[in-house]
């Protein structure tokens, strides 16, 4: 069980503690005097954050949120340990090649991509392990739809990003 410590060291002086919580956890806390010689009385609260974004809850695979070619969507990885799917059904359409970009609106997070086709196996995957950077991968693409992971590609770091998964016309 992993332990955290908030201290303040001012007397009567506040403590916040941010934290992500895990579904279906129980927490558990303990408050004491700092030098362990001071009585008073405290109020606690625990407040949700909300911090999450539109497409919550995207964890897995089988939850994927449904995104259109050519629309930017707007998505956070929450933290280290939040991964996020997206399906972009292109139902009817053949063999196609897409480019898949991720603007990275944040400075912390390193971004990862897995792709995965109509069957749900990886096709491809690409990362840029630069904190801030961008991430740009072209695919070719069987029939149907395809799934995307999106990650911190070192599960250390979070952030916003942008989404935009377009598709690319070869000439002929």
């Amino acid at each position: 069980m992993e332990q955290v410590q908030a201290d303040r060291t001012t007397a009567g002086g506040d403590v916040v503690y941010e934290f992500v919580a895990q579904p279906s956890t129980i927490y558990s806390f303990r408050v004491s005097s700092y030098y362990g010689s001071a009585t008073g009385v405290y109020a606690i609260s625990a407040t949700p954050a909300k911090a999450y974004d539109s497409f919550e809850a995207n964890e897995t695979i089988l939850s994927a949120k449904r995104i259109f070619e050519g629309a930017a969507i707007k998505a956070k990885i929450m933290d280290k340990a939040d991964v996020d799917y997206f399906v972009v059904d292109a139902s009817g359409a053949g063999e196609r090649t897409l480019k898949i970009t991720i603007a990275n609106n944040s400075t912390a997070l390193h971004p990862g991509v897995h792709v995965y086709d109509a069957n749900k196996t990886e096709i491809t995957s690409a990362r840029n392990t630069t904190a801030g950077g961008d991430l740009v991968l072209d695919i070719k693409s069987g029939p149907g739809p395809i799934y995307i992971r999106v990650a911190d590609y070192y599960n250390s770091d979070a952030g916003d990003y942008t989404l935009k998964v377009v598709p690319q016309f070869l000439a002929r």
